[in-house]
C-alpha cells in the first residue's frame, strides 16, 4: 500500500498530492513541531478544525467555534455579537495565549486579541489549530496557555466562485462572496463580506466589513511562493454593563495583515521556510473614557528544516520583529524590538514512538532576555488502540510597554521598567483511544504554575495554579448515519497569593455537536455549550462582591439544504430555549435568534 502525506505548513501554503484509491493517508501537520510531523507522532494537545467543516455545522464566529475545543475557556466580555472576547486557555489569563494569522504574530502584551476573538468571523480561514500547553520554545512570549494559528483559504486550479446571504433576529444581515482559480502554476482566493447587526440590548449595533486575499505561485518544482492580506474595518455601539459601572461606548476599529512567504527544498536533506509580515490596528473609543491606540508590527521568520536520517529532523530558525504602541490613555509612546532564535529536534526511533526536544532564546530591546524550553513524547501501543502522549515545558509573557513605562497619574499609576517577565512551567499527560474507525477519544491531565504575575501596581508578586481535565471525542454512529463530536473540561485555577479561585474561569465547560444527512444534499444538525463554576466581581455595587454565576446551557440548531449542483438554502437557530445568561457579570449575552440564507456556487 501507497502511503501519501497530506502537509499543511505554518507559512500559510498547503500542498495536497493527489490520492489514489485505495492509498492510505498520512496526515502531517507543522504547528506542533515547527516541522512535518504525523498526527499520530504529536506530543502536545493539539485540536485542528476544518473551515469547510464548521461551514457545515452552523458556525459563523471564530469565538463559537473555539468552544468546540477542549481547555480553551472562551466566554465574551461584552455579551453580545461584537464585542470583545477573551480566551482564557487552560484557566491561564487572557494575554497569555499566542494569536498567529498565515505564519505570522498577530497578537503580544501590547496588542491583545480581544477584538479579534470576539469579532473575527471564520470567512476566509481554512483551519483553526489551536496547541494546548506551554509553547514559548516554538513560538516565543505570550504562548504560556497556548497558540491559535488560522489560516486563510488558498486558490485552485478547479476555478469556484461563491455568493452568500443571510439575514435573521436582531436586523441581522450577512453577505459576501468568492473567487478562487488557478492555472500554470498560480492559483489564487479573494473574498469578502459584511456584516451587520443591532444585537439584543438597546443600542448596541455592530457592523464589520472584511476582506481575505492569497495569491500563490509554484517557482519550479521545489519553491513555493505567496502573499496573503487581510483587512478587518469594524464599528459597534456598546450599552456597558447592567448598572453603573461601565457606561456607553462607540468603537472604532481598523486592522490589515499583510504576509509572504517562500518555501523551499534545497535538496533532500533541507527545507527552508521564510515568512515576512505587517500588521497594524488602530483603535478608538468615544464615550465617558475616550481612547484611541495605535499599533504596528513587522516581523521575519527564517526556518530551516534539516533531515538527517529517517529517524531525525530538527527545525533551527531565527526571528526578528518590530512592534510600535501609542495609546492615549495610559499615555504610552514606544517601540522596540524582538529577536530570537530557536530549535525543535523530532527522533522517531519508530514508526510507534516520536520524542521532541526544542529551546528558545529571545531577547526584548526594551526588557531583556528569556530562555524557554519543551519536551513532548508519544507512543502508540501494539494494537494500535491506544496512543499515549504528554508534554513539559517553559512559557512567559513580557511585560508590556503599559506596565514597563506607562503612567496614570489619576491612579497613582507608574510603570515599572525593572519588571520581569510572567514565567509558567506546565506539563499534561493523555491517552488517546481509537476502538474503531467510528470512535476516538482523548483524555489529558494539565497543570501550569505561573509566577511573577504583573499586578496593578506593577510589581511581580502573583502567583497561580491552574490545573484540570481535558476529555474530548467524536465518532459516527447509527452505521454512520449521525456524526458526533464532543469535549468537556474541568479545571481548578487558584490564585496561590489569596487562595481564592480566578475569576471568569469555569469549572466544567462542555459542548456537543451532532450532525446528519437523512437523505442526500440534506443536512441537519444540533449543538450545547455548557459552562458551570463561573466566579466574577459584580462592580454594579461599591464595593464589589465576588459572586458566582449561574450556569449556562446554550442549544442550538442548524440544517443545509442542496436544490442543485449551484444553490444551496441554510438556516440555524442560536440559544434555542431563549435563556438568559452572562458569561460576565452584569454583561447579558444575546436571547433566541433564527437567521437563514442562500449560497450559489458555480
Amino acid at each position: 500500500m501507497v502511503t501519501m502525506k497530506v502537509t499543511t505548513y505554518l507559512l500559510g501554503a498547503t500542498v495536497l498530492l493527489d490520492q489514489a484509491q485505495g492509498q492510505e493517508i498520512e496526515e502531517m501537520v507543522v504547528v506542533a513541531n515547527r516541522l512535518e510531523t504525523p498526527l499520530q507522532a504529536v506530543g502536545s494537545a493539539l485540536t485542528i478544525l476544518g473551515g469547510e467543516d464548521l461551514q457545515q455545522r452552523g458556525f459563523v464566529t471564530l469565538e463559537n467555534a473555539l468552544h468546540l475545543i477542549p481547555g480553551t475557556g472562551v466566554g465574551s466580555e461584552g455579551g453580545q455579537r461584537g464585542s470583545i472576547s477573551a480566551l482564557r486557555m487552560r484557566g491561564t489569563e487572557s494575554d497569555h495565549t499566542l494569536l498567529r494569522i498565515d505564519g505570522v504574530r498577530v497578537s503580544d502584551s501590547n496588542i491583545l486579541p480581544l477584538n479579534l476573538i470576539g469579532g473575527d468571523p471564520l470567512f476566509g480561514y481554512s483551519s483553526i489549530s489551536v496547541l494546548r500547553g506551554p509553547q514559548s520554545a516554538l513560538y516565543g512570549s505570550e504562548a504560556i496557555g497556548g497558540v491559535v494559528d488560522l489560516n486563510t483559504r488558498g486558490g485552485s486550479d478547479e476555478p469556484g466562485r461563491h455568493l452568500f446571504l443571510e439575514a435573521g433576529s436582531f436586523g441581522s444581515l450577512r453577505g459576501g462572496g468568492e473567487l478562487r482559480g488557478g492555472s500554470e502554476g498560480t492559483r489564487w482566493y479573494i473574498g469578502g463580506s459584511r456584516e451587520q447587526t443591532e444585537n439584543d440590548r438597546a443600542e448596541n449595533d455592530f457592523r464589520q466589513d472584511l476582506f481575505a486575499l492569497r495569491v500563490e505561485r509554484d517557482l519550479g518544482a521545489e519553491t513555493i511562493a505567496g502573499v496573503t492580506a487581510r483587512g478587518w474595518f469594524s464599528n459597534l455601539v456598546n450599552p456597558g454593563s447592567v448598572g453603573s459601572f461601565s457606561g456607553p461606548a462607540e468603537d472604532e476599529r481598523e486592522a490589515a495583515l499583510l504576509t509572504g512567504y517562500v518555501s523551499h527544498r534545497v535538496n533532500d536533506r533541507l527545507k527552508s521556510h521564510l515568512t515576512a509580515g505587517l500588521y497594524r490596528e488602530k483603535f478608538e473609543e468615544q464615550g465617558d473614557f475616550p481612547f484611541a491606540s495605535d499599533a504596528e508590527k513587522a516581523s521575519v521568520d527564517l526556518r530551516n528544516v534539516v533531515s538527517w536520517n529517517g529517524e531525525h529532523e530538527t527545525a533551527i530558525g531565527a526571528v526578528a520583529e518590530w512592534t510600535a504602541f501609542q495609546s492615549t490613555a495610559t499615555p504610552v509612546d514606544e517601540q522596540g524590538w524582538r529577536n530570537g532564535v530557536y530549535a525543535n529536534h523530532l527522533w522517531r526511533p519508530t514508526t510507534r514512538a516520536s520524542v521532541s526536544l526544542g529551546g528558545r532564546w529571545e531577547n526584548l530591546e526594551r526588557w531583556g532576555d528569556s530562555l524557554t524550553w519543551r519536551a513532548t513524547g508519544s507512543w502508540q501501543a501494539p494494537g494500535e488502540d491506544f496512543r499515549f502522549h504528554g508534554s513539559y515545558g517553559t512559557g512567559f509573557r513580557a511585560p508590556s510597554y503599559f506596565e514597563l513605562f506607562g503612567a496614570i497619574p489619576a491612579f497613582n499609576f507608574v510603570g515599572n521598567p525593572d519588571l520581569k517577565a510572567e514565567s509558567s512551567r506546565g506539563w499534561d499527560a493523555g491517552v488517546e483511544w481509537k476502538p474503531s474507525e467510528s470512535l476516538i477519544m482523548d483524555l489529558t491531565w494539565f497543570d501550569n504554575r505561573i509566577r511573577n504575575l504583573i499586578d496593578f501596581s506593577p510589581a511581580n508578586i502573583g502567583r497561580a495554579t491552574t490545573r484540570g481535565i481535558e476529555l474530548s471525542a467524536q465518532g459516527k454512529i447509527c452505521d454512520h448515519y449521525l456524526g458526533w463530536r464532543g469535549c468537556y473540561t474541568w479545571q481548578q485555577a487558584s490564585d496561590d497569593v489569596t487562595g481564592s479561585r480566578l475569576v471568569r474561569r469555569a469549572r466544567h465547560r462542555a459542548s456537543l455537536d451532532l450532525m446528519s444527512e437523512p437523505v442526500k444534499g440534506l443536512l441537519l444538525g444540533a449543538g450545547m455549550t455548557y459552562s458551570a463554576g463561573v466566579e466574577d466581581n459584580d462592580f454594579s455595587v461599591f464595593p464589589s462582591v465576588r459572586k458566582e454565576l449561574d450556569s449556562v446551557v446554550l442549544l442550538r440548531a442548524y440544517c443545509s439544504y442542496q436544490l442543485n449542483d449551484n444553490v444551496s438554502l441554510h438556516g440555524r437557530v442560536e440559544n434555542l430555549l431563549d435563556r438568559t445568561y452572562e458569561e460576565i457579570a452584569n454583561y447579558p449575552g444575546r436571547g433566541l435568534g433564527v437567521f437563514g440564507g442562500m449560497r450559489v456556487c458555480w
